[in-house]
C-alpha cells in the first residue's frame, strides 16, 4: 500500500525561517521584500526590523492566538487526505508519467503556499479551506498547485541545466503548468478567475496550455515548453 500522498505538520520556527528569507533578509530585493510583507500581512514595523526579532515575536504571537485553528486545521487536512488522497495520486501521475512521492506539507499562520524545487516539502496557507468559494476547493488548489510546481521544476531539472535554461524560466513555465494542469485535470472544481498570480506570465498562459493539450506526453510538453521560453525575455 503506497504512503498518503501528503503528510502534513505545523512547525512555527520554520515558518519563521521562510519569513526571514522571504520579507527581511538583506539580499533579497527591496521592492520584493515589500510586496511579500503586505502579501503576507506583516506589518511594515516588523518587516523593516533587520533582526527578525519583531518578526519572530508577532509570528510567536499568531501561533498563540489561532492556536485552536490551527488544530482544527490540522484535523481537517488529514481527513481531507485520507479522502483524497489516491484520486489527487492518480491524477498527477497520469499526467507526469511517473509515481508522486510523499509531499511532506506545513500550514502556514501567516505565509501563502511554498513549493520546493529540489525536494518534497511544501506549503499552503493553513485556512484556505475556510475561504468562502468553496472550502475543499480551495484547499485542493493549494496542494495541487504547489505539487504541481515542485514536479515540474524537478522534472525540468533533470533535462536542462541552469546554464540551458535559468531558474527564473523554468520557475515561470512551472507557474503556468500549474495552471493548465488545475484547468484541465481538475476542471470539475474550476471556477472563472483562476490564473496564474504574476502579471508578468500573463500574457503567455494561453501559450502554456495550448502546448499542455496538444502534448504528445509530458516530456514532450517540457520540450516545447522551454523551446518557447527561451525566446522570451522576463
Amino acid at each position: 500500500m503506497n504512503a498518503k500522498l501528503f503528510k502534513f505538520y505545523i512547525n512555527e520556527l520554520s515558518e519563521y525561517q521562510d519569513l526571514f528569507n522571504m520579507v527581511i533578509k538583506t539580499d533579497v530585493d527591496t521592492s520584493s521584500s515589500r510586496n511579500r510583507a503586505t502579501q503576507y500581512s506583516i506589518p511594515a514595523s516588523v518587516a523593516n526590523d533587520k533582526t527578525g526579532k519583531l518578526l519572530k515575536k508577532f509570528l510567536h504571537n499568531q501561533y498563540v492566538l489561532y492556536k485552536n485553528e490551527l488544530k482544527c486545521a490540522l484535523r481537517f487536512s488529514k481527513k481531507f487526505s485520507t479522502q483524497n488522497d489516491n484520486n489527487v495520486r492518480q491524477r498527477l501521475e497520469s499526467v507526469f508519467e511517473h509515481s508522486i512521492p510523499q509531499y511532506t506539507v506545513r500550514l502556514n499562520v501567516q505565509m501563502a503556499g511554498t513549493s520546493d524545487w529540489f525536494g518534497t516539502d511544501i506549503s499552503i496557507f493553513a485556512f484556505s479551506y475556510l475561504f468562502k468559494l468553496n472550502n475543499e476547493h480551495n484547499f485542493l488548489l493549494s496542494l495541487v498547485w504547489e505539487t504541481a510546481l515542485s514536479q515540474t521544476f524537478i522534472d525540468i531539472r533533470k533535462k536542462y541545466s541552469e546554464r540551458q535554461i535559468s531558474n527564473k524560466k523554468v520557475w515561470a513555465i512551472a507557474e503556468l503548468t500549474a495552471v493548465a494542469i488545475w484547468k484541465n485535470e481538475f476542471s470539475e472544481y474550476d471556477w472563472n478567475g483562476v490564473n496564474v498570480g504574476y502579471s508578468e506570465l500573463l500574457p503567455h498562459q494561453d501559450k502554456i496550455t495550448k502546448l499542455y493539450k496538444s502534448r504528445k506526453n509530458f516530456d514532450e510538453f517540457l520540450d516545447s515548453a522551454i523551446k518557447l521560453f527561451k525566446n522570451i525575455k522576463l
